[in-house]
């Protein structure tokens, strides 16, 4: 169940909010009478479910509140007009929100929630190593030693210790959004001059980093743009991102 369009609009979706609730009333029988999975995706904005859909009266029994309740099920038989053959449906919460902002999030959204029967899951990509600022380093080398790129999170009270101990070492530094904020919302396409300025300027930061056997730290601030937009085979190809693939040629 895709939730955008509520949170969105038609404007930036082309789906109006109440098709959006009726799809979603869709999928949710669909999952209850075939005893299947059904996934509430928010992204990472959830919808105000309290005031424009859950307690709506034309859009109660096509989302109701206690589909987010596990002990609940007197709603499946009020959504599907009858009781279920099969009792192992499911609900599951989908979102793309930080650890620390979901839960805000929800509460915003979906209050009065029982919450005890919510149970937070965070998956990871790669196995996530917790070290002290002092370790930073030697944890750094274990990680490129296990021919792994790793990705630090700051998680210091001033979210500024980890960008403060990489100006302290051989490194060479990219700053992505910067670069994000140089092209001001065009695309390389659109702003090419702008574009290969940046990406040659992150040429030389990753020759200068290879000759020199230097770290090459890529800051990537609080945004996370879509890498494969900036990189380009000729000044900065996509593979700096896989540990040991980058070659020698400048």
């Amino acid at each position: 169940v895709d939730t955008r369009p509520m949170v969105l609009g038609q404007t930036k979706t082309g789906v109006k909010f109440e098709d959006s609730v009726k799809k979603a009333k869709l999928q949710l029988t669909k999952a209850v009478k075939n005893g299947r999975l059904s996934v509430i995706d928010i992204a990472d904005k959830a919808p105000n479910f309290n005031d424009k859909v859950c307690n709506v009266d034309k859009y109660r029994n096509s989302f109701p509140m206690q589909l987010f309740d596990a002990k609940a099920r007197g709603w499946r038989k009020d959504l599907i007009g009858f009781e279920p053959n099969s009792q192992e449906d499911t609900v599951v919460l989908v979102s793309s929100c930080s650890p620390s902002d979901f839960e805000r999030d929800l509460k915003e959204n979906l209050d009065p929630l029982p919450w005890d029967y919510l149970s937070p899951m965070q998956v990871q990509m790669t196995p996530v190593v917790i070290t002290k600022m002092q370790n930073l380093l030697d944890a750094t080398m274990e990680t490129i030693s296990e021919k792994r790129v790793p990705i630090i999170m700051d998680a210091t009270e001033t979210r500024e210790s980890v960008e403060t101990f990489w100006n302290y070492q051989r490194a060479y530094t990219i700053d992505i959004s910067m670069a994000v904020f140089r092209m001001k919302g065009n695309t390389p396409a659109q702003d090419p001059d702008t574009y290969i300025t940046i990406v040659e300027e992150w040429r030389k930061c990753l020759v200068g980093a290879m000759r020199q056997g230097y770290f090459l730290v890529i800051k990537m601030g609080d945004g996370n743009p879509d890498m494969k937009d900036f990189c380009d085979e000729k000044y900065f190809p996509y593979c700096v991102f896989q540990s040991g693939a980058v070659g020698t040629q400048e």
